[in-house]
């Protein structure tokens, strides 16, 4: 009785290590075949590093020459922890007298959210400015282009403001939603803004007298804030 159970022992352990050994030869290349198998495992190879933007992008209003605060927010989608030392956020477009690489604040694990902080300056001019960074390392870039925005008012255009702001509610209120669509509405109102402001001037210092010249004027002042 013993012998017959020690043989059975022995059979069922030369059949385990034989199912074993048919799976890692056999078995294993059949994930090839499972949908999106191959496109995981190239995406964990391929993509040691990778972030996310959280979020839309931030938009701070500010008005001409005053400091404003923009916020950048990351998420760490790939496998690698960022480190301190060895991660930073490059400005790609319209830094606003930021400086233009920003250290990252902290380690971040895959899965975790890092946030920039950034101090900008609005320029001299109205106008609605795009913010742009990309995350680096040794001088690497990994990731989406990171965005954020800067509304830029003519001084005293609490009107505007108001309206840029009911402009942004309505906008984070919507289920289907484009940034580009909501910085188009509000450069168009900071145009009229503008236009308006330059119309006024111009019949406060000449009323109907100017005539043609008083438009050729408002024309030309138009057109190279326009271009500026």
């Amino acid at each position: 009785m013993y012998k017959s159970q020690s043989r059975f022992s022995a059979l069922w352990k030369a059949f385990l290590v034989t199912l074993l050994a048919a799976v890692a030869v056999v078995g294993l290349p059949l994930y090839g075949h499972v949908p999106g198998y191959p496109e995981l495992v190239k995406a964990r190879v391929d993509v040691p590093l990778d972030a996310e933007q959280v979020g839309d992008p931030d938009i701070t209003l500010a008005y001409i020459g005053e400091e404003a605060v923009l916020r950048i927010e990351a998420r760490n989608t790939g496998l690698e922890t960022w480190k301190r030392d060895q991660v930073v956020l490059s400005n790609v477009e319209q830094p606003l007298d930021a400086e233009t690489v920003q250290p990252l604040p902290v380690d971040t694990p895959p899965g975790e959210i890092a946030t920039w902080v950034i101090r900008v300056r609005a320029p001299d001019r109205p106008g609605a400015f795009k913010n742009a960074w990309q995350l680096k390392q040794a001088g690497q870039a990994f990731g989406p282009t990171l965005t954020a925005y800067l509304i830029v008012l003519p001084e005293g255009a609490s009107e505007l403001e108001e309206k840029i702001r009911e402009k942004i509610d309505e906008y984070r209120q919507q289920a289907e939603r484009e940034i580009e669509d909501l910085i188009d509405e509000i450069k168009a109102l900071i145009v009229a803004e503008v236009e308006g402001f330059f119309q006024g001037l111009i019949d406060d210092t000449c009323g109907s007298a100017c005539g043609a010249s008083a438009l050729i004027v408002f024309g030309i002042l138009l057109l190279w804030w326009r271009r500026s």
